[in-house]
């Protein structure tokens, strides 16, 4: 199906005007609070994030979306025998907060699936407003014998342009102006590098001495190292490269090309958001700049337990040093927003050490401190150095063929040995183009998720393929200060980290750190009690600063595929790591009100809260949250790890 019903859209807007209700308020300058859901709902945006999911999902999603709209939904919770659509308002907003609350995993995952699509196409959305080139270099392909079509790197186009101008994306959303969210900023020509010459298949068949799956932190190191000694390296990548402008700085944009499932991966349950890097240079293209090297005692841990003292030694310690130096990883740049700097101030107030965050990025200098908050959605600027800046050119320099929008679907297997994959190529508005490809060697680097769903559907068994999944699962606690917090979406998305909690129980434990915070991402976070609080809430995103508490799993998940070979992700937070998160939403709360928050947000879905001046006192508040429920879907949980 190419499209909504009218009774799903009709559905849709409905649920829409119930999460963003139409509220009149006086001195309402921008709009805000009187313009419903539906009066920036992009349908067709929606229904390019169902179509990202599953079949299973998609399958679930709709069930779901015929139930709101026929009069079964009363057997639901729903008020008489009527479809939401024809429900008044408090009627509807009530059958939400049911399902929110619900004893029942099923109604509260289907309340944060439909919470998370609303709140991402509302506030992450934009509309055009005119945009100006930027003026475009186009990029093409090395060749390397019958196999490839194209030219050098200032050859054909692949789509993708690069910064060439000083005009921004002229975009908006008619919710920004209210919330002072600038949206993508104008960017100054950066410093000129050349684009990654990218290859085409000219036939159906490709050789060569090592096939590389993946172009990320692993496919990337691999391809740029073993291209460099020599070796003939292909590197496939199923995602998009983009750069320059091609980088909008759009969250719902950037979230929906660069991520996996255009940002809406999820765990089976609903329960756990999983934003995956799917494009050239895979993760290191989209996370936020911070470069930890493995402590100490967590590399004692992997040697003891797997007898592997190589991890104790000097070898070792040179390779990271070595990647570490490639990608520029340094903390010369020291201006922080807001958020980190209340992260830096409550931790020392309370006798706890912060330390400062090396980041991969070079020439980074005060002009550059708004941009650094984007980086997240890809760095137009090259600021930031992932694979597609460094190891990947090298690649390139070195006669390595490098595909973008290639997708290997199984492993090819000669007598026990992996002799190379079936694939498919297929850039946007063309035919897709199967390939075989023949290699000596294969280097599966297609990350955690993606790595065991494609042995398994290679038909490849191990005791442990798919197990021992580890999320480093994720809450945001929010304080709201007097004064702007920059805001939080500019600056370096972390510079400063807090590690007093990581070791609780032995190694396990939790990070205090900061994430970025633009619209789209932080209403999908923030807690849903009603439509006018959580408007609320959005309003007051200038002034709010977030920690994460980012928690080392002992008990992890699991990768499994569907019948169709698709991605699934099972994973259920065990007790013992739900309490070491809870410790540090805790120990999050107290630094916020250390650093002079006036109030804290916690991210559980009744809309917990303290306040300075109401209510009871913060101690209090902590003593009980454990009692408030912390089952699937009843708090915003996520994972970029």
């Amino acid at each position: 199906m190419k499209h909504f019903s009218k009774r799903e859209a009709r559905v849709l807007l409905a649920l829409a005007n119930a999460f963003v209700p139409a509220i009149i308020k006086p001195q309402d300058v921008h709009h805000f609070w009187q313009r419903p859901g539906s009066a920036f709902l992009d349908l067709a945006l929606m229904h390019q994030l169902l179509e990202a999911q599953p079949q299973q999902q998609q399958k679930e999603f709709r069930q779901l979306l015929w139930l709101l709209g026929t009069p079964a939904l009363g057997l639901a919770g729903g008020k008489g025998l009527k479809p939401f659509d024809k429900l008044d308002a408090p009627a509807q907003e009530a059958l939400l907060q049911k399902w929110r609350d619900s004893p029942k995993g099923q109604w509260r995952k289907a309340f944060n699936a439909l919470r998370k699509l609303v709140m991402f196409v509302y506030y992450g959305g934009a509309t055009s407003r005119g945009a100006t080139s930027r003026g475009a270099t186009l990029r093409g392909a090395t060749s390397r014998g019958a196999t490839l079509r194209g030219a050098t790197s200032q050859g054909a186009s692949s789509g993708s342009t690069e910064v060439g101008g000083t005009a921004s994306p002229q975009c908006s959303n008619p919710n920004w102006q209210a919330l002072q969210y600038n949206g993508p900023l104008p960017l100054a020509t950066p410093e000129k590098t050349d684009s990654l010459p990218l290859a085409e298949p000219l036939g159906s068949m490709l050789h060569c001495q090592v096939l590389v799956v993946g172009s990320g932190a692993g496919g990337g190191v691999v391809a740029g190292e073993l291209a460099t000694a020599g070796m003939d390296v292909l590197v496939v990548e199923k995602g998009p490269c983009l750069e320059g402008a091609a980088l909008n700085m759009l969250e719902a944009d950037m979230l929906g090309q660069l991520y996996e499932q255009r940002g809406t991966l999820s765990t089976t349950s609903g329960a756990v958001s999983l934003l995956a890097g799917a494009c050239m240079g895979g993760g290191t293209t989209v996370n936020w700049a911070g470069c930890f090297g493995t402590p100490d005692y967590i590399l004692e841990e992997w040697a003891s337990e797997h007898d592997n003292d190589w991890l104790l030694g000097s070898a070792f310690k040179q390779s990271i040093a070595s990647v570490a130096k490639r990608l520029n990883a340094n903390d010369d740049f020291r201006q922080e927003n807001g958020q980190n700097s209340a992260l830096r101030q409550g931790s020392q107030a309370l006798g706890q050490s912060v330390e400062w965050i090396q980041r991969n990025e070079r020439h980074v200098g005060p002009d550059d401190f708004e941009a650094l908050g984007y980086s997240g959605l890809g760095d137009p600027t090259d600021k930031k150095q992932g694979t597609l800046q460094t190891y990947l050119k090298d690649a390139a320099i070195h006669g390595a063929r490098i595909m973008a929008h290639c997708q290997v679907n199984r492993l090819l297997v000669s007598g026990g040995k992996v002799v190379g994959a079936e694939a498919v190529y297929q850039p946007p508005g063309q035919a897709a183009q199967p390939l075989t490809i023949k290699a000596q060697k294969v280097v599966l680097a297609a990350g955690a998720l993606h790595t065991p769903a494609l042995l398994m559907r290679s038909g490849l068994q191990h005791e442990h393929l798919g197990r021992h999944l580890y999320l480093h699962p994720t809450v945001a606690i929010s304080g709201h200060y007097p004064g702007q917090q920059h805001p939080a979406w500019h600056g370096p998305m972390m510079s400063t980290v807090n590690n007093t909690f990581t070791r609780l129980d032995g190694n396990y434990g939790a990070k205090l750190e900061t994430p970025p915070a633009h619209p789209a991402l932080m209403a999908m976070a923030m807690p849903w009690k009603d439509g006018a609080s959580h408007k609320a809430l959005m309003l007051q995103l200038k002034e709010v600063g977030s920690f994460i508490v980012l928690t080392r799993d002992k008990h992890g998940g699991r990768v499994q595929i569907d019948r169709q070979g698709k991605l699934q992700v099972a994973y259920h937070l065990h007790d013992y790591d739900r309490r070491h998160m809870l410790r540090g939403l805790a120990e999050g709360a107290r630094i916020h009100q250390a650093a002079g928050a006036h109030s804290v947000h916690f991210p559980h879905g009744s809309h917990k809260a303290w306040h300075k001046d109401s209510g009871p006192e913060l101690e209090v508040l902590l003593e009980q949250m454990p009692r408030w429920g912390w089952q699937p879907n009843q708090f915003a949980l996520f994972s970029a790890h």
